[in-house]
């Protein structure tokens, strides 16, 4: 037998055949049923194992009478092997006693099983921030840790369904790992990998349709239809069915596109992210501690799987703080191998008092299936469409937790009996149709009592039970009172049970209110907070104030006005308390909503009105400080900031600076939390703080395409201007509205042209010449979109004079582009040109991507148009780079149609590729202008390529999407395109009919010179006629 070091740290691998190991030497378990207990505590991953688990899992329903004895044997033997050094009788410090059974304690980075699964989570989280490469090798990282099938020396075990699941796990780890690949252009490096899945899993269609693609992939058509064929025969041989579709398409694939090119994954619906490689993930970590609820989670797992043909829904409801959150999170995690297609969570604020909108958790489910932020259509309806398409035909899981009523919850539910819904209610939701409702009550006495001796150990509940019994009564047997209590117990080693039972007795009145629906939890709640200290009571009070879902430390040095290290101080107290709990990412924690709501009526009754508005204006002013911070780093914006009265609190430098390495992941991570400061900031009556939070995020929305935010905050901060009488505010509230407007899936001249009216006379009064500048702007392009290009051209030479005279270089490159882009539809190329590269040598001046991106797109048209090709490939390219460093989908379309027009002009047989890629994204991000555009340059392409035939309906389809947001000189082109398409395939009536009504449109606009290219055009048509 090995003898370990006292401080040999020790290691247990599990993929594979047990191995423990200490100090770098092999520790030698003895086979069989002891070697099997010692893998059972792995497997647990530091959670109890209990008695009943030890006994099936080792003599199934034919235990021996002395069964239990000959486990507490083997731990023994366990303990002396793996801690020789300790002391007779000494406890042990590696397998613990708990409750009726054990766990087993070692650094979760010392277990195989543990670190795969870290690891995977962390695959999910990169890809999540679009980091693949990462999460590529984290998943290479995970899987070489696998060394075979688990516990294959161990025979009782290897049958068993914890083992099946590790074996779901790794599969589905290659499975995930093959899908990024794919995307990544990196098959050839694990199509091993996909191929021993084949094997293991040989009637996984999945997995058979990877291997299908990751031979097409590396070039092995040969071996990717031997893949399809073999799978189909397996299929028909065993279950006597024909390949799903996945599996069909990935064969036809194969079959059409030949060699497919690195990060072809096959047909697509979002060019930025393969919907078939979304496997969302989106569950909170399991809970660690979970006892009981056995017959209720029967009941859920009977709900789920029995669907008769509809999606099944199970709906956990009862009041407050009995566990429905807890319940829900443990039976996905469970049930997740059921639904290998993903796991969708959202909460649905039901008890906050602020529901979430059915639109809005659509916007949000829809992302987690990777649909990009402009994708999504504005209406309910047309949102709950979309979920349910991309949904159908689908495995997954949606959990919806702390649902307010049926309402809220119906538009979300799936349309594929795939599928499964699970909700959290504390409504009986008795209008949600063909339901299966569990009631959850609070704790039986038995798990009130296991759950709180796991948490202030066996031996202390032991020495005082009657005590301890009639705490849990005193709680109310309520499962967040008796965490709550554990928790204080826990870190109060040196109080006696009996003192907390007579503390608990002396709250006079107590036991007569435990009828209200959270008073049982509010009196425990009470007793956590007696026990800190002033100063951490003052922190968790100040906490409930913000609305936001989660907070990170700052925000609380902020509200307590304190240093950061002062902060983190009280942080740790509330942690340790479990009044707090870190929130999702690093750094960041949230508040139980029944903590807050208690907190909160402290707040009320502690601190007077005017200390909790100004806590509040402090840590909305941090976040103000922070993302104006952000915004000038992310240097991206089209309109000026501007910086109004706000109060700002000062963050210091030290945290910006690591907080903003990356300015837009923080926005990204605060996206949900500026939003609600903005609606907070309106409720307190601080239109300052609103409006200009709602600012200092519009560079981010727009480079993002994230318009219902941007839409949501602006327009609630209006509202708060205009009854409060802000003029400044109202101004630039309008004035980004006004360029929503222009800016969303379909242009609104009417909103543009009202909003900018409003913006540009409140800037005047409130004589703030930069905002004139930019809704001097505005002002001209709703009259350029409206065909008033003559009066367009006056505003936009009144803006650009102003903003020279007010040193605005940002508005003036600005003022310069969209004047450009007036001269260019009048037809007066040349002052173009001009405009555009004054607007770029401003810009080489301020640095800002955004203008420049315009400045070099319209430059590279306009070049294009008189034959210089090269030059305007190469204006294209970088503007096609500015606008992938923006990670913005629709700007990378509108450089893509250009440049494979270009391309296309050049010879390039890519060309159609490029141009249908810009179709792709401009229909599934739902921006029917730019889809109109795309739609435009892959007909020219088709006529260059002389094929017009393919040209005519693509440019009938244009025509209507520009003539339905009244875009006249984008109709006149369309038109005149449409003619010479109609000419050329045989049709030369109705091709004249379409050229006269472009120059009409022409005319109207007064562009002389592409009227008289139509007269010309004209001229030669019937010239031609008439000699043939």
């Amino acid at each position: 037998m090995t003898v370990l070091s006292e401080d040999a740290a020790m290691a247990v691998s599990v993929l594979g055949p047990l191995r423990v190991q200490a100090g770098g030497m092999d520790i030698e378990v003895r086979p069989g049923q002891q070697k099997a207990v010692l893998a059972l505590l792995a497997l647990a991953g530091g959670q109890p194992v209990r008695r009943t688990e030890f006994i099936t899992a080792l003599w199934d329903d034919q235990p021996p009478t002395a069964a239990w004895n000959v486990i507490q044997t083997h731990v023994k033997q366990l303990r002396s092997l793996l801690e020789p050094r300790r002391v007779a009788r000494a406890p042990s410090t590696t397998i613990l006693t708990v409750a009726d059974g054990y766990a087993l304690t070692t650094d979760p980075d010392r277990v195989d099983l543990l670190r795969f699964r870290q690891l995977v989570e962390a695959s999910r989280t990169a890809y999540r921030e679009q980091r693949l490469s990462t999460a590529f090798s984290l998943l290479g990282r995970g899987l070489a840790l696998w060394r075979g099938r688990p516990l294959a020396d161990i025979p009782i075990l290897t049958d068993r369904p914890i083992v099946e699941v590790l074996d779901r796990e790794r599969w589905a780890a290659v499975g995930w790992q093959m899908e990024i690949a794919l995307v990544l252009g990196r098959a050839g490096e694990v199509v091993g990998q996909a191929e021993a899945a084949v094997r293991a899993l040989p009637l996984d269609e999945r997995a058979a349709a990877r291997l299908v693609r990751a031979y097409h992939s590396t070039g092995r058509p040969g071996d990717a239809s031997d893949a399809f064929r073999q799978a189909r025969r397996r299929l028909a041989d065993a279950l006597g069915v024909e390949p799903g579709p996945d599996l069909a398409a990935a064969h036809r694939e194969a079959l059409r596109n030949g060699v497919a090119r690195p990060g072809d994954t096959g047909d697509q619906q979002n060019p930025t992210a393969p919907a078939a490689s979304i496997r969302p993930a989106q569950l909170p970590a399991d809970i660690v501690d979970f006892v009981g609820r056995r017959p209720q989670i029967d009941q859920v797992r009977q709900a789920l799987r029995d669907h008769k043909g509809v999606v099944p829904i199970a709906a956990v409801v009862g009041m407050a703080g009995v566990g429905k959150t807890t319940l829900a999170i443990h039976l996905g995690h469970q049930l997740a191998g059921d639904f290998p297609d993903g796991q969708l969570y959202v909460r649905l604020h039901g008890g906050s008092g602020h529901p979430a909108d059915p639109a809005h958790v659509l916007g949000r489910l829809l992302q987690g299936l990777g649909v990009t932020g402009s994708a999504i259509p504005d209406g309910l309806d047309e949102r709950a469409a979309l979920y349910r398409t991309r949904l159908n035909n689908s495995r997954t899981l949606l959990v919806l937790d702390d649902a307010i009523d049926a309402a809220q919850v119906l538009p979300l539910l799936p349309g594929s009996p795939g599928c499964a819904v699970l909700v959290t209610s504390r409504d009986r939701l008795g209008t949600l149709p063909m339901t299966r409702r569990i009631s959850l009550d609070v704790f039986t006495p038995v798990e009130a009592t296991t759950l709180l001796a796991i948490l202030i150990g066996t031996e202390r509940h032991a020495a005082h039970p009657e005590a301890a019994a009639h705490i849990l009564a005193l709680c109310g047997w309520m499962p967040l009172a008796v965490r709550i209590i554990g928790a204080r117990l826990a870190t109060r080693s040196h109080w006696p049970l009996p003192k907390l039972q007579t503390r608990l007795r002396d709250e006079r009145g107590r036991l007569d209110e435990l009828v209200a629906d959270d008073l049982a939890v509010r009196a425990s709640l009470g007793l956590s907070y007696a026990a800190l200290s002033p100063q951490s009571q003052r922190a968790l009070r100040l906490l409930s104030l913000l609305d936001a879902p989660d907070v990170s430390d700052w925000a609380l040095a902020a509200l307590l006005d304190c240093s950061p290290n002062d902060a983190d101080t009280q942080l740790e107290a509330l942690l340790d308390a479990h009044l707090l709990a870190a929130g999702d990412g690093d750094g960041r924690y949230r508040l139980h909503n029944l903590v807050r709501l208690y907190a909160l009526g402290q707040a009320e009754t502690l601190d007077p009105p005017a200390e909790r508005r100004a806590a509040v204006t402090r840590a909305l002013g941090a976040w103000l400080s922070i993302a104006e911070q952000a915004d000038t780093r992310l240097n991206c914006r089209y309109l000026a900031r501007i910086d109004g009265a706000a109060p700002r609190w000062p963050v210091p430098a030290g945290i910006i600076d690591e907080l903003l390495a990356d300015p837009a992941a923080w926005f990204e991570a605060e996206q949900g939390n500026l939003l609600t400061g903005v609606r907070q900031a309106v409720a307190l009556g601080a239109t300052a703080l609103a409006w200009n939070l709602a600012d200092s995020a519009v560079g981010f929305y727009e480079m993002r395409d994230l318009y219902d935010d941007w839409r949501s905050g602006h327009e609630a901060a209006l509202a708060a201007c205009v009854r409060l009488g802000d003029d400044h505010g109202h101004a630039v509230m309008a004035r980004n509205l006004a360029y929503l407007a222009s800016s969303a899936q379909q242009c609104d001249t009417d909103v543009l042209a009202a909003h900018a009216e409003t913006a540009h006379t409140l800037f005047g009064r409130v004589e703030d010449d930069r905002g004139r500048v930019d809704a001097l702007v505005l002002r001209g392009e709703a009259y350029r979109a409206q065909g008033r290009l003559d009066e367009a051209a006056l505003l936009m030479d009144e803006a650009i004079t102003l903003a020279a005279h007010t040193d605005s270089r940002l508005g003036e490159s600005v003022a310069h582009n969209e004047a450009g882009a007036t001269c260019f539809e009048r037809g007066q190329r040349d002052a173009a040109v001009d405009h555009f590269r004054r607007s770029l040598a401003l810009c080489a001046r301020h640095g800002n991507r955004r203008p420049r991106y315009t400045a070099l797109r319209f430059l590279g048209i306009i070049q294009a148009g008189q034959g210089k090709l090269e030059p305007a490939r190469t204006a294209f390219r970088e503007a096609f780079e500015l606008a992938e460093s923006m990670a913005s989908p629709v700007k990378q379309a509108k450089v893509l149609r250009e440049l494979g027009l270009v391309e296309c002009r050049l010879g390039d047989p890519t060309a159609l590729e490029v141009l249908a890629t810009a179709l792709r994204i401009t229909r599934t991000t739902g921006h029917h202008i730019e889809q109109g555009f795309a739609l435009r340059s892959l007909s020219r392409a088709y006529m260059i390529t002389g094929h017009p035939e393919q040209a005519v309906p693509h440019l009938t389809e244009a025509l209507g999407l520009f003539q339905r947001a009244g875009m006249i000189y984008a109709s006149a082109v369309t038109l005149k395109f449409l003619g010479s398409a109609l000419t050329e395939t045989g049709d030369p009536t109705t091709g004249l009919r379409r050229w006269r009504a472009a120059r009409r449109l022409f005319n109207l606009l007064g562009n002389d010179t592409a009227a008289a290219e139509l007269d010309e055009i004209e001229r030669t048509a019937v010239h031609q006629s008439l000699a043939t």
